[in-house]
């Protein structure tokens, strides 16, 4: 049986979702009190501002960050969720609040595919954060760049050289506070401190991490700084959290801002539609807050950052898309682009190793008041962050092995998920979990399409997951690879450690046990989203690429000052998760605007100047 402390524990998750209820409404009613103190206010003057932001997330929070540091400078972000809850800021509940605050997250269903994620009947519910700080808010705090080589691909996809990697580097530190795992000696070549986003890693690397480590030197695997030289290999993984809290765009770019007096934020706020005018100059914004419907007008840009999906969909709405498919649904098209067209994303898939020896730590086994302490007083100990191992590896099917197209997080504890009441009910082995995700996938994009001209109707999402057979022999080759490093070292042999096989499905314990076909079955069946998804408004060249939604300005092909800057224009999917990647987007567009309008000139800046 569980011991007391982690009883009290799942007691308190069983509390979390009618807390979190309460916590939104009482949230949205504030807001909305406030809301329309202020329209009682200015009455019947239409709201302008020098820049509208749509969407305070990784790239927005950004934005609006550094334009609002100008104070001729008007700004206005709108954001469709609140402010970031409490909880959120606590690693340890990362999953488990995936499951129920449903009031800082929005999910998209995919339609059925045939051939992927038979488990779920070929669904999968993608996420995306609906809260200032957006999937920063929500997400597992990974701090990775990815590989040089795919920045390089954007320069070359976009015909623009200022988005290789090497000039793009002064964006990342730019934002860049680092205090992580590779700290000592510090190497300013690749980090720099000073910046809004502090990076840390784990306060402690703890046995099962270390044995994991030892196994993949044995295998001969280095261990290196992975944002510093990008190939095969592992680490222990940097966070963006600061002492042990999550330390997302929110933290580090508007919180301490909020009273800046040229920066309106508005929450609880959904942009409905951009206004053109007749040469297709961007000029307003309706959206809908708390069951009113309001317009305000930008004197000079109109920067869309709501996201993988809600971007493409502002876009569509405003008649900005594939011109047969909006007519179809009554949406007369203004500009033919190519919207929602080049859906990306990784395909993931996690196993369980079971150890035969406590180098994990078990919550309900482990678990004391202690450990809860040192989190809260000084955000160490063993509950402070859930995965301690981040890898890099190159299959059969990858063209250049150095770009790897395999990524491998490893976990170090058992977590509540999203059902505290199961986990409660016995103590779990000491096991890792791995998760091996595709970072470069070749099968064709997916789509995103509206189902109506209706802004409340849901999106049609096709994921057109692994039609190239290619991208599951890949996944194959990574659940060899975890067997190698488990079954097969001599680090592990004393510990027995073994792949845990009996929740795979029945219809692959049909065929040859262990063979190429039997695992191909289990990523067909138990294979998932990475949900680091890009593409949706792509970035290209400004003429000629029948891809292309926006240049490589960020500028809305067919339209003046309106731009797109979020995962949503990034031509392919790094081999990384993509949250850090973003920021660089709200960097690389904030520079961008605020030279069109003449507020910088200077280049390059002082690292970490603000």
């Amino acid at each position: 049986m569980a011991n007391v402390v982690y009883l009290a524990l799942v007691y308190f998750l069983l509390s979390l979702p009618s807390l979190l209820i309460n916590y939104h409404s009482q949230d949205e009613v504030k807001d909305a009190v406030l809301s329309n103190a202020k329209v009682s206010y200015i009455q019947n003057s239409t709201e302008t501002f020098d820049f509208i932001v749509i969407g305070g997330g990784s790239a927005g929070a950004v934005i609006a960050n550094r334009l609002s540091k100008y104070q001729s400078a008007s700004v206005l972000l709108l954001e469709r969720g609140s402010t970031p809850t409490p909880l959120s800021s606590i690693p340890y509940l990362w999953l488990y609040l995936l499951g129920v605050d449903s009031g800082s997250l929005t999910r998209y269903p995919t339609v059925p595919m045939v051939n992927f994620s038979k488990n779920t009947n070929g669904i999968i519910n993608f996420l995306s954060g609906r809260v200032l700080g957006g999937t920063s808010t929500l997400n597992q705090m990974v701090y990775t760049r990815g590989n040089r080589r795919g920045y390089d691909e954007w320069a070359t996809l976009t015909g623009d050289n200022s988005w290789t990697y090497d000039n793009l580097l002064p964006f990342f530190k730019k934002f860049e506070d680092y205090h992580g795992v590779y700290e000592n000696p510090f190497n300013s070549a690749v980090h720099s401190t000073g910046g809004e986003i502090y990076v840390e890693g784990p306060n402690l690397v703890e046995p099962s991490a270390s044995t994991f480590l030892s196994a993949i030197t044995e295998k001969g695997l280095p261990i290196k700084d992975l944002n510093e030289d990008q190939t095969e290999g592992f680490t222990p993984i940097d966070f963006n959290s600061k002492n042990g809290r999550r330390h997302g765009t929110y933290e580090a770019f508007l919180a301490d801002i909020l009273g800046r007096s040229n920066l309106q934020v508005y929450t609880y706020a959904t942009a409905t539609k951009i206004h053109l005018d007749s040469s297709k100059k961007a000029y307003g914004v309706t959206y809908t807050r708390h069951g009113q419907t309001r317009y305000v007008q930008a004197r000079k840009e109109i920067i869309i950052s709501s996201g993988i999906f809600e971007s493409p969909k502002l876009l569509m709405l405003s008649g900005i898309g594939p011109a047969n498919d909006l007519s179809s649904i009554g949406i007369t098209p203004v500009v033919d682009l190519p919207v929602g067209k080049k859906l990306i994303d990784h395909l993931a898939l996690t196993v369980q190793v079971n150890l035969n020896k406590a180098i994990t730590f078990v919550p309900e086994r482990d678990l004391t008041v202690n450990h809860e302490i040192q989190y809260l007083t000084n955000g160490t100990g063993p509950i402070r962050n859930m995965f301690s191992v981040l890898g890099y590896l190159s299959t059969s099917q990858n063209a250049n092995p150095s770009w790897p197209n395999l990524q491998f997080f490893v976990s170090h504890q058992t977590n509540p998920g999203t059902d505290p009441v199961a986990a409660a009910s016995t103590i779990r082995p000491d096991s890792n979990l791995i998760s091996i995700y595709l970072v470069k996938p070749q099968s064709t994009p997916g789509t995103v399409k509206l189902s109506s001209n209706d802004p409340t109707a849901p999106l049609v999402i096709d994921a057109a997951f692994a039609t190239n057979p290619s991208d599951i022999q890949s996944l194959v080759e990574g659940m060899k690879f975890v067997v190698n490093v488990y079954e097969n070292s001599t680090t592990y042999s004393s510990i027995g450690a073994q792949l845990v096989d009996a929740a795979f499905p029945a219809a692959c314990k049909a065929l040859e046990y262990r063979s190429d076909a039997y695992y191909e079955c289990v990523a067909r069946a138990a294979g998932t989203g990475g949900y680091h998804f890009v593409g949706t408004c792509s970035m290209g060249k400004s003429s000629g690429d029948p891809s292309a939604v926006v240049d490589s300005q960020l500028r809305v092909l067919g339209t003046t000052n309106l731009r797109v800057a979020d995962a949503s224009v990034m031509p392919q999917v790094p081999n990384a998760n993509t949250n850090v990647p973003s920021i660089m987007i709200g960097e690389r567009a904030a520079d961008l605007i605020l030279r069109r309008w003449g507020y910088i000139i200077d280049w390059p800046w002082p690292i970490g100047k603000k």
